[in-house]
């Protein structure tokens, strides 16, 4: 429980639990609890959750390319250090946010040039039907376009 806390800490993570084990292994002289500490807990809570793990977590929620997802995880790492672990993932979502919006205001003025007359009949909905407003308010801009004020 108490490593799951840690991990959450971008600096800190799951070292700072099995460093100061092993570090006690090393003074009671347990050499091999030390070894298996360093090693397992390298490969198992250092490696694999943030090279494999946490990429394929977020490719699967992203849809994108799997290269594109470690690129995008362990490139900052290289390129700025420490704070590329914080700073990589942020600047992903936000690229990814920025793209997936742009595509939608693409496919959305393609549907509106293709057909106007579906912009004319109801100004509070998308091209593919869905409301931009709440209720209320795309009713009382409804009823403001057609002239009722």
């Amino acid at each position: 429980m108490v490593t799951a806390v840690f991990a959450l800490m971008p600096l800190i993570g799951t070292s700072a639990i099995y460093i100061p084990m092993a570090l006690y292994y090393l003074v009671v002289q347990d050499f091999l609890r030390v070894a298996a500490l360093l090693i397992l807990g390298t490969i198992f809570l250092n490696i694999f959750p943030e090279n494999i793990l946490r990429p394929a977590l977020a490719k699967a929620g992203a849809a994108i390319h799997p290269a594109v997802t470690l690129l995008a995880f362990a490139a900052p790492i290289f390129v700025i250090g420490v704070m590329g672990v914080v700073v990589g993932p942020a600047l992903y979502g936000f690229i990814l946010a920025a793209y997936r919006t742009r595509l939608s205001i693409m496919k959305e003025e393609a549907g509106v040039v293709a057909k106007p007359e579906a912009q004319k009949k109801n100004p509070t909905e998308s091209s593919q039907g869905r409301s931009l407003l709440g209720r209320r308010a795309g009713g009382f801009i409804s009823w403001l376009s057609r002239g009722r004020l």
